[in-house]
């Protein structure tokens, strides 16, 4: 992959987990820490099934 692929899959990645910090991680209180890693899984998959669409 050239240094312009790179920097565009970058970019990707790092605007994939602003979403996910933003949505979810700033805006919500978990009780344990297994709950917050559940709810991030939980996050990716819904992301991937979106992008599949």
């Amino acid at each position: 992959m050239s240094i312009v692929g790179q920097s565009r899959f970058l970019r990707l990645w790092e605007s994939f987990f602003s979403a996910l910090k933003n949505e979810r991680v700033y805006r919500t209180v978990y009780a344990t820490k297994e709950r917050a890693r559940y709810d991030v899984i939980a996050y990716i998959g819904l992301a991937k099934s979106e992008s599949a669409l």
